[in-house]
C-alpha cells in the first residue's frame, strides 16, 4: 500500500491521507494527488474511463478514481515524491507524458 494525500487545489488543505491502493477523488473541487513513492518507481500509467491506474515496478496497482474528471473545468494533478521537493507527473488531456524534470513544493510545515 502506498501513503496517498489528496489536496483541494483551492485552499491547498489536506481532505485526505490514507495508506492504501485506491483512492477516490471529490467531483466537486480540483485535487492535488501526491504518492508516497519515487518517480522511477512507476513503471507506467494507464486511463480507464475517468480513472488513473498507477502501474509500480514492485507490481502494486494504485486506482486514483475520478482522475479524468474536471471538477469546475480544472483539472486534477498528481505529484510523486517520498520526499519534498515533490515531482509532477505530467498528465494532459488524458495523455500520461510522464514526469517534470524539476521539483514542486506541495507546502511547508510552518
Amino acid at each position: 500500500m502506498v501513503d496517498i494525500r489528496v489536496r483541494n487545489q483551492d485552499s491547498n488543505v489536506v481532505t485526505q491521507s490514507n495508506n492504501v491502493n485506491a483512492i477516490d477523488l471529490p467531483d466537486n473541487v480540483a485535487s492535488n494527488v501526491s504518492l508516497n513513492v519515487a518517480p522511477e518507481d512507476v513503471a507506467s500509467y494507464a486511463r480507464q474511463g475517468d480513472d488513473l491506474i498507477v502501474q509500480l515496478a514492485n507490481g502494486e496497482t494504485i486506482t486514483i478514481a475520478d482522475f479524468f474528471l474536471q471538477p469546475g473545468g480544472e483539472t486534477n494533478r498528481l505529484y510523486l515524491g517520498e520526499d519534498e521537493p515533490l515531482f509532477r507527473a505530467n498528465v494532459i488531456g488524458g495523455a500520461i507524458l510522464g514526469h517534470g524534470s524539476g521539483g514542486v513544493v506541495l507546502s511547508r510545515a510552518a
